[in-house]
């Protein structure tokens, strides 16, 4: 098991398939909420997958280099939670849409899903809260989702683990409210 922060950062599945995912000092077993995080490979990857894209964040030149593999991997992390966001209300077509779920906003509140830089994204980060979680990932959703061309926040690792870590947040924010 691995420790990042002081908290778990890990997902296992045991031998009748229940998974256990301690995080943020808490953990969930409930195995409906989690197969909807779960339902398919690309969503237990994202979990895994966290600490090889960390270390290409690591070993990039202090001149920079490729950010490709990184903003794939956080447009999945929007790509997950608007999977989430479809899967408990099938009407909808975009992450966007969610704003005008009545049941969504009253619970949540709305989703600002526009940024100008990575740069803003990161700075609107004021803690770990719903508000901050589902911002930092629509705005990541919409932002790698239309562009690879990006200014690059990554020259600073905790940049990239502070928004790995508001992604996993909301899903979790989203899957512990609603399932």
């Amino acid at each position: 098991m691995k420790e990042w922060g002081g908290t778990c950062n890990w997902c296992r599945l045991n031998s009748i398939g229940t998974v256990y995912i301690p995080y943020q000092g808490f953990v969930f077993k409930k195995a409906w909420q989690l197969a909807v995080l779960l339902c398919n490979e690309i969503h237990a990857e994202f979990l895994l997958e966290y600490d090889e894209i960390r270390k290409i964040v690591l070993l990039r030149s202090t001149l920079g280099g490729s950010m490709e593999p990184i903003l794939t991997y956080l447009f999945k992390g929007g790509l997950i939670l608007e999977s989430l966001f479809k899967f408990y209300y099938p009407n909808l077509r975009t992450m966007g849409q969610v704003n005008n779920e009545p049941t969504f906003v009253a619970r949540y509140g709305r989703i600002d899903t526009t940024a100008h830089s990575l740069n803003d994204i990161v700075l609107a980060i004021t803690g770990n809260n719903v508000a901050n979680a589902f911002n930092t990932t629509g705005k990541l959703r919409n932002t790698t989702g239309h562009n690879l061309q990006w200014d690059d926040v990554f020259d600073n690792v905790a940049n990239f683990d502070q928004l790995y870590k508001q992604q996993v947040n909301a899903a979790i924010y989203f899957m512990d409210g609603n399932f």
